[in-house]
């Protein structure tokens, strides 16, 4: 799957890189909040919703992590973001 990204700031793909370290640390909550700093620097990029939505799934908050795939899609166009993202999470949100 390849999303069509835009061209991030410098500061978006900072933000990016030091979210996607708090996420492999296993720190979800401090990830979700500078996911989400990158996103009011871009708000059309779909990794960012994309990666903010499977730190949601982590989080256990699928309701946002829902919200978050979905944005992806409609920034993107693809489907794709969504049925990958949406494949972790209970039944009763993706039936």
């Amino acid at each position: 799957m390849s999303l069509k990204e835009p061209i991030l700031s410098p500061r978006a793909v900072e933000l990016k890189a030091q979210a996607n370290d708090l996420f492999k640390s296993g720190d979800f909550d401090k990830a979700f909040d500078v996911f989400t700093a990158a996103i009011s620097e871009e708000n059309q990029s779909p990794a960012l919703y994309s990666n903010r939505s499977a730190t949601a799934i982590k989080m256990k908050n699928f309701d946002q992590a829902l919200r978050d795939a979905e944005k992806a899609v409609k920034v993107s166009g693809i489907l794709e973001a969504l049925i990958v993202r949406c494949l972790p999470m209970p039944l009763p949100y993706i039936a």
